[in-house]
C-alpha cells in the first residue's frame, strides 16, 4: 500500500503528537479535495457536516476521525485510543482510488 500511495504522489506523514492525544496520520495529495471523495469514503462513515454546503470534511466515530478542508491537499485520519483496530488500510485504498479517478480525467 505504501508504494501506491508513493507511485500516485500522496505523501503519509505521521506528525509528532504528545501520548495523551490521538494517533495520526497526515496524508498530502496531489489533488485538491473536492465533493467526489465523499463516494470514495462511504465504507467508512458519513460526514458530519453536509461536505458540498460547508468547506469542512469530518468524519468520527468510536475509533477514528477523518478530517480535511475542500480545496486543501491534505486529509488527517486521527485514531482515537480505543484499542480496536482500525480502518487504516481501507481509507488508504479510498484515497488512491480517489487519486487514480482524478489521474484519468
Amino acid at each position: 500500500m505504501e508504494q501506491k500511495l508513493k507511485q500516485l504522489g500522496i505523501v503519509k506523514i505521521k506528525p509528532k503528537n504528545c501520548s495523551c492525544s490521538y494517533d495520526a496520520y497526515v496524508y498530502r495529495l496531489p489533488i485538491r479535495l473536492g465533493i467526489e471523495i465523499i463516494d470514495f469514503l462511504k465504507p467508512l462513515g458519513s460526514p458530519a457536516l453536509s461536505f458540498d454546503k460547508t468547506s469542512l470534511l469530518k468524519i468520527e466515530n468510536n475509533d477514528y476521525i477523518i478530517t480535511g478542508v475542500k480545496r486543501l491537499r491534505e486529509v488527517r485520519f486521527s485514531i482515537k485510543k480505543t484499542g480496536k483496530a482500525v480502518p487504516l488500510q481501507t481509507f488508504e485504498g479510498a484515497l488512491i482510488s480517489y487519486v487514480e479517478k482524478h489521474k484519468r480525467k
